[in-house]
């Protein structure tokens, strides 16, 4: 009996306050039933764990239990970037054929105002010169003197808006195209900021008046896979915008490249409501969340630091609680492309 005491309390050491309830009633089960039960818990350290605990019985009777640990974070990791991935992939799905019923509508959008702006531009000297004769005229429930002015910036308005489905249709059906983990492409970063902006376009606007891109005349190369660091900087923005308390804080995208160490280092800053330090410590975790009750479920940054990691680089946070957060994103420069310029 005491060496099952003292073992029960060697180990119930190593567990932080949160997770000895959890312990405690496993085991009870190990004792009532009699058999191998698990526990998953985490140290101070983020790292991941799971104990066996084994009974040890003589006569038909537990006389201790055994608890034999493993360290599984890599594995949870591993099931977060499944989990998500196949969360992504229905989504991307989904987002495809929205973005195909959305098109349909849009292009006869287009299509029938830019007929409109035509037909106005042959109709308006006959109304011009009516007008002239007879004097003003209602049409549209407004005097053709004001409509001669409105009528070509409603039809402006039209084709504009009808362009920027377009352009978020294309966004939306490039997000959520099949991705064969290929990290080989050469990507133009400053189209995958841009990209990733304008997924995110609506939310920007609703979040903040401030939100600055600052990109240097130089456009660096990097070598990996478009789509995931799209992904990345997707989640990164939005975490950004998310932290905001009040739209006349900034979120500020800042790049630079550091060519002593051929890098190009991507920093978003935001102006929000910060991270304590007791959760910055936890926010490579797995699982970790704290935005539970937006539906957070705390993939997003742990599998952006590993889509990071497999691109060569690092990922680094900071942060002051009432002041803002900075994450910095640091990837080998392969090239250069002058701006302007498509071509290498």
């Amino acid at each position: 009996p005491n060496l099952n005491v003292t073992i029960g309390e060697e180990f119930i050491g190593l567990l932080s306050a949160n997770h000895q309830p959890r312990y405690k009633k496993k085991l009870k089960k190990v004792f009532k039933s009699k058999k191998v039960k698990t526990l998953q818990y985490t140290t101070s350290d983020a790292t991941w764990w799971e104990a066996r605990l084994v009974p040890i019985i003589q006569e038909s009777q537990i006389t201790a239990i055994m608890a034999i640990t493993t360290d599984i974070t890599e594995n949870r990791l591993l099931q977060a970037q499944a989990i998500e991935s196949s969360r992504l992939a229905s989504i991307g799905v989904l987002a495809a054929g929205v973005a195909h019923e959305v098109n349909n509508p849009n292009n006869s959008i287009y299509f029938n105002a830019t007929m409109l702006a035509e037909a106005w531009q042959d109709v308006q000297p006959i109304l011009n010169a009516y007008y002239q004769e007879c004097g003003d005229f209602s049409m549209g429930g407004l005097p053709y003197s004001e409509m001669q002015e409105k009528t070509p910036q409603l039809l402006n308005w039209i084709l504009d808006n009808s362009e920027r489905i377009k352009k978020l249709v294309r966004n939306l059906k490039h997000f959520a195209r099949h991705d064969h983990n290929e990290l080989n492409e050469r990507v133009k970063l400053l189209e995958v900021l841009k990209d990733s902006m304008a997924i995110l376009d609506n939310q920007i606007n609703k979040s903040t008046q401030h939100f600055v891109l600052d990109f240097p005349p130089t456009r660096p190369l990097v070598k990996g896979n478009k789509q995931q660091l799209e992904q990345v900087f997707v989640n990164l923005i939005f975490n950004a915008l998310q932290a905001l308390t009040q739209a006349d804080q900034r979120v500020k995208v800042a790049v630079s490249i550091d060519d002593a160490e051929e890098q190009v280092k991507i920093r978003v800053i935001d102006e929000g409501k910060g991270i304590p330090q007791e959760q910055l410590k936890m926010i490579r975790e797995p699982f970790f969340t704290t935005k539970d009750d937006i539906g957070g479920i705390g993939l997003g940054l742990p599998i952006s630091i590993s889509i990071i990691e497999n691109h060569a680089g690092q990922i680094k946070f900071e942060s002051t609680p009432g002041l803002g957060t900075t994450v910095t994103v640091t990837l080998p420069v392969t090239g250069i492309w002058e701006a302007g310029n498509d071509t290498e």
